[in-house]
């Protein structure tokens, strides 16, 4: 019996010795929204008043305005920037402290925020609250290449604006869509050539960097600085920045401290990327470490689970070349080759490079493997040397991806007899059923009517939304013990937390399912009549959630939920402070752990219909669920 005892609790601070490995001290999102991030929007906007641009109509200039004065504080209550990461801010404050005294034109104290690497918004115009992209600090090589991004920073918000304009239906030469335009707060910009004017302002943002360095004796030879350039700046004579000195030097701070923020950045860069399902981003920076010497547990386990769900999301990639299927219109055009062959694509800097190719994978001839499949396996061989018993679970999920339903059971049970880990209680569901199952509990029903994808939306429009949740409510009111209503609005800058656990499962069934997905699911009510057809789409081995991330098993468990209904619902405003959408479409997507399959929903109406109320759509939702044809 104590034996027993004692073999028990050995596995069991062997998985927890793993947990803790893969877990680590990562940066978790607050449970509230601080009120030190409202940003007054409105003196952003005042702020740009008397900004003017020579071909755009005072109601186009009016939304540009608005979008862009608002979204700086959307972007906060959407988690797209990290709240209360302060040992981060406050190094890179140290860092923009000494940089005020280069920036004789403005005395303010500039205030650094640090941005996910999904963020779609800059640094704001006249802004002092300066936006900085996780990426820049894991991708900097030393402390003088961040200082010059700092800079840079700097002088966007000092020298220039940036706003985007959108043609849909237009018989102009020039098509603006999606370009970036910057525009002097000096004088007036004609629109006529947009990327003259922006490149003049991107040069003035250069020179302004390129001071900074040299006023602090920060060697800008220490990174590639030039990659950084506008096509003006790269036209320009730059002998005297090479110009040598012998007092140059490449930190401000400390290097230690500065590779300590550097490693918890690029820890962070992964891991956001692996939960919102951006599989490539972590596999590429996970291998990028892996070939400068990291062989840590938690580096083999993002680059085996990322190569995994690659492969599960998308079958077509199992025989690509790794990592190089984004390539085919390079020197890879026409073969299959894996990125291993021309690893420098890998490395934004010459310089990181150097450390990365004496590595074997790179430094010999021969390639241990070519495809994403041929990486996975060659990733969980290292892991089985080393023992981690999660890469076995992967290897399980993976023999399922194949209909390989022996090897599946056989690395199934090697991972539970080995003693489980942060998989545990899904393999034993696995090992009950041979596929995910939560017979009990509520439906979630997901509504996210927060955001939109149209330059119009806005921050006022997001918080008009809410306005229409109690009517929403009041639809599910009877049926509130068999279902729970989550409004992604109401989470907005007031949980943080929460939000993102919505916005990771939000991004996962996005890449998970596609088009094609939506056309061969598709059901105009689930609980309507199937014939034969039907039901053979009811198979276990559809493209599964859970199979796909098993991290949210025990988030459905642990919430009571048997499914999930995630309405989208989009609008079009006729202007940026319109009170009311002129245009709204709404889509489904239903997913239960029983039926094996997801099922799909587009709203269907006359071309004499524009939009439909809140009501109805919600109707339509509960109708979908509850009612037969």
């Amino acid at each position: 019996m104590k034996l027993k005892v004692f073999i028990l609790a050995s596995l069991f601070l062997k998985a927890n010795y793993f947990y803790s490995q893969l877990k680590g001290n990562s940066y978790q999102f607050p449970e509230r929204f601080n009120k030190n991030y409202y940003f007054e929007p409105n003196t952003l906007f005042l702020n740009q008043k008397e900004t003017k641009v020579i071909g755009l109509s005072d109601d186009e200039l009016f939304n540009l305005k608005i979008t862009k004065s608002y979204g700086l504080q959307m972007s906060f209550d959407n988690n797209f920037h990290y709240l209360e990461w302060y040992d981060l801010e406050k190094y890179l404050k140290q860092l923009i402290d000494t940089l005020t005294p280069i920036d004789f034109e403005n005395k303010f104290v500039y205030k650094p925020f640090i941005k996910r690497i999904h963020a779609p918004y800059y640094t704001a115009p006249k802004s002092l609250n300066l936006s900085i992209p996780i990426s820049a600090l894991s991708e900097s090589y030393n402390e003088a290449e961040l200082v010059y991004l700092l800079a840079k920073e700097i002088g966007y918000s000092k020298y220039s604006t940036e706003f985007y304009k959108f043609y849909e239906n237009d018989d102009r030469e020039y098509d603006y869509r999606y370009h970036r335009i910057a525009i002097s707060f000096s004088g007036n910009v004609n629109l006529s050539n947009p990327y003259e004017q922006s490149e003049i302002i991107n040069a003035r943002v250069d020179s302004f960097a390129l001071a900074c360095l040299n006023k602090l004796n920060l060697n800008p030879n220490s990174f590639d600085y030039k990659s950084y350039f506008s096509k003006i700046t790269s036209d320009k004579k730059t002998k005297k920045s090479n110009k040598i000195q012998t007092n140059y030097k490449n930190y401000v701070i400390d290097s230690v401290y500065f590779n300590k923020v550097k490693k918890i950045a690029t820890e962070e860069y992964i891991k956001t990327d692996f939960e919102l399902a951006n599989f490539k981003g972590s596999l590429a920076i996970a291998f990028r470490k892996y070939l400068c010497g990291d062989n840590s547990l938690k580096n083999l386990f993002y680059m085996i689970e990322s190569c995994r769900r690659i492969i599960y999301q998308n079958p077509d990639l199992v025989k690509k070349g790794f990592l190089a299927e984004d390539l085919q219109f390079t020197k890879f055009q026409g073969v299959n080759f894996s990125i291993l062959k021309e690893p420098k694509l890998l490395f934004a800097d010459s310089l990181q490079f150097i450390k990365a190719e004496n590595h074997p994978l790179i430094k010999n001839d021969v390639k241990p493997f070519n495809t994403y499949e041929d990486a996975f396996l060659y990733f969980i061989e290292l892991a089985k040397e080393k023992k981690f018993n999660e890469a076995t679970f992967s290897l399980a999920l993976y023999y399922y991806f194949k209909k390989d339903e022996l090897n599946f059971k056989i690395e199934l049970k090697k991972y539970i007899d080995n003693g489980g880990g942060i998989y545990s209680n899904l393999a034993i569901n696995l090992n009950e059923y041979y596929y995910p199952l939560i017979k009990d509990g509520k439906i979630n029903i997901l509504i996210d009517n927060s955001t939109n994808f149209s330059d119009k939306d806005n921050y006022f429009h997001s918080l008009q939304r809410t306005f229409q949740n109690k009517d929403i409510k009041e639809t599910f009111k009877s049926d509130s013990t068999i279902i729970e209503i989550t409004l992604m609005n109401e989470l907005l800058g007031v949980q943080p937390r929460k939000l993102y656990e919505y916005q990771k499962l939000r991004w996962h069934m996005y890449q998970l399912y596609n088009d094609a997905d939506e056309t061969v699911f598709y059901k105009r009510r689930y609980n309507g009549k199937e014939d034969m057809e039907e039901r053979a789409k009811r198979n276990k081995y559809n493209k599964n959630l859970i199979i796909y991330a098993p991290e949210f098993y025990n988030w459905f468990k642990d919430h009571n939920y048997k499914g999930i209904v995630f309405q989208k619902v989009k609008y079009e405003y006729a202007s940026a402070m319109a009170a009311e959408e002129y245009h709204n479409f709404h889509t489904m997507l239903y997913i239960n752990f029983f039926d094996n399959r997801p099922f799909f929903y587009k709203c269907i109406r006359n071309g004499n219909i524009r939009k439909e109320k809140i009501s109805e759509i919600t109707k339509n939702c509960r109708d979908y669920l509850f009612y037969k044809e």
